[in-house]
Formats: structure tokens, C-alpha cells, sequence
């Protein structure tokens, strides 16, 4: 089995941008030691490609805010493609695809990377996620811990 690395990220002071964070806090009581690494930050930044490219999975869990007519709570998952990598050079935000793509530049390898969202339903101060992606929260950890295998 090869090293999967989890990576939840978001700002906990801002109600459900705090989603990847609690995710990350939930899958580390339910892992067996181990069996994968998870690790928490409030964004991506581009010193992770090092791990990134460790790994040979990569899951990324974060809130969305693009709804496109879906309700607050709607869970998604989708692949992260480094060739999906918009130009325009590093800022104080990165996407997973510029850090998967970071990585395969300096280190030589880009891992298979899915990114995890959670229709958000407010970014409002507050530490508590909303009801809706509370409630999904469950539904979100059983998806990542079968993707972990």
C-alpha cells in the first residue's frame, strides 16, 4: 500500500471554511496508525508540494462556495489535474492543481490528487459549521476513509 496523505485546509474562525479542518480532526480518530498522514493548514501554500510529492495519493478536503444551484451540504469529489493548472504564478492562494503540478516541477513526481468539497452555506464569522455541512460531515469522513482504502 502506498502513502496517502490527507490535507484539510480552511479558516475554523469562519463558520464552514472550517470544514477541512474538522474533517482532518474526525479522520484522525477513525485512522489506523499509519495508514495514512493528515495534516491541517488554513490554505495551501506552496512548501506542501513537498509532501505532495512524497505521496502517492493525495486528498485534499476543503468548504466550496460555488454552488451552481447546489444545496449548502452537497458533497463533491473530483480528480486534481496538474495540466487543469490556470497561469499566472504563486500568490497567497493555491490550488490543489498548482500544488500538485509544484510538485512534479521541483520533485519529479505528481501524485493522483482528489479534492473533497462541501457546498458551504455561510463564511460568516463563527467557529461552528453550519447545520447542513455539519450534517454532512458523516457522509464526507465514510467517502475519504474508502478512498484512503
Amino acid at each position: 500500500m502506498g502513502q496517502k496523505l490527507v490535507i484539510g485546509y480552511g479558516n475554523p474562525l469562519r463558520t464552514d471554511d472550517g470544514l477541512g479542518l474538522r474533517a482532518v480532526e474526525t479522520l484522525l480518530t477513525r485512522l489506523p496508525c499509519g495508514q495514512c498522514e493528515a495534516i491541517t493548514n488554513h490554505q495551501l501554500v506552496p512548501e506542501l508540494a513537498e509532501k505532495i510529492a512524497r505521496a502517492d495519493r493525495v486528498a485534499f478536503i476543503d468548504a466550496s462556495s460555488e454552488s451552481h444551484g447546489r444545496e449548502a451540504g452537497t458533497i463533491r469529489q473530483r480528480p486534481v489535474r496538474s495540466d487543469a493548472v490556470q497561469t499566472g504564478g504563486l500568490s497567497h492562494h493555491v490550488a490543489p492543481e498548482c500544488l500538485v503540478a509544484l510538485a512534479g516541477q521541483l520533485y519529479g513526481y505528481e501524485p493522483q490528487a482528489v479534492l473533497f468539497t462541501v457546498e458551504a452555506q455561510s463564511f460568516e464569522l463563527g467557529e461552528n459549521l453550519t447545520p447542513p455541512v455539519q450534517a454532512a460531515l458523516p457522509e464526507l469522513i465514510d467517502q475519504i476513509m474508502a478512498w484512503i482504502g
